[in-house]
């Protein structure tokens, strides 16, 4: 927990709060060193995509539980379970603007029966990133029915575009599902960098009341 805001402060309860091992000196304890960070990750607020937009698609809309038709601010920032079937291909194509810095969730998956050769194709952009090109699933094309995931984090500076593409072939069922949320898929709250410790310099006269309110991450 942070260190008191006013009155004595001991070295030790410094070296404590950063873990540090003794012997302790005053200057090993500057921000931006190894010990005394100078940015913490939280949670933040809910937020709301802003021009959402779906520009193309097409799929078999076969009904709850299966589909879930493109959604933005529901659950998460963006989502949808859709299906083709039957030798149909399904595409679909969305771009959103993210309002908020800080990171982001997302996943990918693509369902298939036992045929050989469906696959999902999943391309997004981050603003000007691309962080899936034409990424199949599964990949390499194999003939195991099941679902087969994509996921990891990005971080986003506010105002910038997300733009998604999708398409996927069918023999008998084929589902194609993105997620897109904050700290979690489902949820609208990022996980944002907090300015912390600012009163401790970086080089130079550093003293004990620099560390009122001091915290470790």
């Amino acid at each position: 927990m942070p260190l008191q805001g006013s009155g004595n402060i001991a070295l030790s309860q410094i070296a404590s709060e950063f873990s540090d091992s003794s012997p302790h000196q005053l200057t090993e304890f500057y921000r931006n060193g190894s010990l005394v960070p100078s940015t913490k990750t939280v949670t933040g607020s809910n937020v709301t995509v802003t021009n959402t937009n779906i520009t193309t698609a097409s799929h078999a809309n076969r009904g709850l539980p299966y589909t879930h038709v493109p959604q933005f601010n529901t659950g998460g920032l963006y989502k949808h379970v859709l299906w083709a079937d039957n030798g149909n291909t399904g595409y679909l194509d969305v771009n959103f603007t993210i309002p908020t810095t800080g990171t982001y969730s997302w996943s990918a998956t693509q369902w298939i029966g036992n045929d050989y050769g469906v696959r999902g194709i999943f391309t997004m952009d981050i603003g000007s990133l691309r962080v899936l090109n034409n990424h199949q699933l599964p990949n390499p094309l194999t003939g195991t029915s099941g679902s087969f995931t994509v996921s990891n984090t990005a971080n986003i500076t506010a105002g910038t575009v997300v733009t998604l593409d999708f398409e996927w072939n069918s023999y008998g069922w084929a589902g194609n599902y993105f997620n897109f949320g904050g700290s979690s898929t489902d949820n609208r709250t990022p996980l944002i960098q907090s300015d912390i410790n600012t009163n401790v310099p970086t080089s130079g006269n550093i003293n004990m009341t620099n560390f009122y309110s001091a915290e470790d991450t």
